[in-house]
Formats: structure tokens, sequence, C-alpha cells
């Protein structure tokens, strides 16, 4: 008899405690939790700034750069600096945003977020990549971002697709141009003499940029005189003797015949070191 008594008291144990529960929140009592409270989820801790890329690539000292950079915790950023100089450089940051998608890239490989800033880098700043460029947030300080300082840099022209539209190239000049989808060619026209060496370089997977570009240089028979397509990483650089002088065709193409807006290079030919 005392079992099934037992029995009956714990099944009616939920529905008692359900009536009382019904019967408090009706009377308007306090009613203490009977499971304890969840715990609460907290907010992922805040990270430092990445970089990805900082475009357009170049940037020309003694006169106003505006960069747009790409890469992650960048809407957060309360300040940016170019260091390497002998007095820092402090950049005014002009707004950030998410970063707009890209046809054929991955965000969570090329960033997802964007900010704008200005700088001008100093008349007497060193040619090359020995600046960098640190931005910071509540978290930190991004890894440093090298940046390519010129005295001057052309734009690559979109005209230039063909070897009877080829942009004029002088030695040691640098032009900056973007390949912004696969059937992109930039073409340009440089003369060489013979018996001298000449070195040509793309600049752009080592700044961030997803382009996989190759190198290729024609005389003017469209004959194929030189090519390559991977040396530093996927940048391609080629070393070049011409055996007559004249005119010489330059082509920057795209090996895999997949690229975008985001896929910038540099290039600079000059006298072979």
């Amino acid at each position: 008899m005392s079992k099934a008594y037992g029995f009956r008291k714990r099944a009616w144990a939920p529905r008692a405690t359900v009536l009382f529960i019904a019967v408090a929140s009706w009377m308007g009592w306090a009613v203490p939790s009977l499971v304890g409270d969840e715990p609460k989820k907290s907010d992922p801790a805040p990270s430092p700034p990445q970089i990805v890329m900082a475009r357009p690539f170049g940037v020309v000292f003694g006169s106003n750069t505006v960069l747009t950079l790409r890469g992650y915790h960048l809407t957060n950023a309360v300040s940016a600096r170019v260091v390497g100089l002998p007095e820092p450089v402090t950049a005014i940051l002009k707004g950030a945003n998410e970063a707009p998608k890209i046809d054929g890239r991955d965000n969570n490989q090329i960033g997802d977020q964007e900010l704008k800033l200005e700088l001008m880098l100093p008349s007497e700043s060193p040619v090359g990549t020995n600046l960098n460029l640190v931005v910071v947030n509540s978290a930190g300080e991004s890894a440093p971002y090298a940046l390519v300082a010129l005295k001057e840099c052309d734009d690559a022209k979109e005209s230039n697709r063909a070897f009877r539209e080829a942009q004029t190239l002088s030695l040691g000049q640098w032009v900056r141009g973007v390949l912004p989808d696969g059937s992109a060619v930039h073409v340009y026209r440089i003369r060489f003499e013979a018996a001298h060496g000449y070195a040509a370089e793309i600049l752009a997977a080592r700044l961030g940029s997803t382009l996989d570009a190759a190198l290729a240089l024609y005389d003017v028979k469209g004959t194929v005189l030189a090519q390559n397509d991977d040396t530093f990483g996927r940048d391609p650089a080629l070393t070049f003797h011409p055996l007559v002088s004249g005119d010489y065709f330059l082509v920057v193409t795209t090996v895999n015949e997949r690229s975008s807006k985001v896929d910038d290079y540099l290039l600079r030919v000059d006298h072979k070191p």
C-alpha cells in the first residue's frame, strides 16, 4: 500500500509545481527559478586590425594619397600611421564600412571590411618597401603592411589591350594597373638597346593582390622572346638581353584567366642590376 501511495505522490509532484506557478503568476508573486539562470553568452574578445591590401599600390611621396584598405577588424579603427621614417606619419581616417563582395573572390580570404585613409609621405622618403602602415583599434595594432614609396608612378591605360594600342613605358618607370576581368591584357611598348641586360618585375601577390600574373616579352613581329609565371611566389619576373636594338612589347596577363577588380599590380622595367 505504501509503495502505491509513494508512486502516486511522485506522479503528482510535477502537476503541483505547475499549479503553484500558475497561481503565483495570477497573484503577482515573484516565482524563484526552479532550474537556475542560463549562463550569459559573453561577446567574443575584440581582435586587432588585419590589413590584407592597401589600394592603389604605390604611394608617391610629396603628394596626398587616399588609400582604401581591405582586411579584418577595420571598422573600429581609431588611428593609423606610417612607420620607418625618422618621424612617424599619421594618416587621417576617412571612414570605414563592410567590404563589397567581389565576383569570384571570397571575403574570408580578401577581407570583409574596408577603411579609407589619407596620408602624405615626406618628399625625402626612401624609395621602395622600407615603410610600413599600421592600423590601431581598441584591441591593439595590425601587423606592419609594406607600402611601396615612389617618386612618381603612372597608371595603366584602359586602352592598352593590344599591340597597336600599347602604352609607352620608359626604363625605371613604375606603372600601376588592375586586371579587372579574366580577359584583360595590358601591353606596354619599351625600347631596348642591344648588348644590354634588362629586368622586368611584377609586384602583386606580395602586396595582398589575388592576381596570379604572368609576363611575356615579344618583338615587333609578335614572337615570344621570354616569359615567366612564378618567380617571387605568384609574382613573375624576367630578364632579357636583346640582340637587336628597337621596340619590344611587354604583356601582363593573368595565368588562370580569372581576375577581378582587386587584382592590382605594380610593374617596373629597368636595366638588369
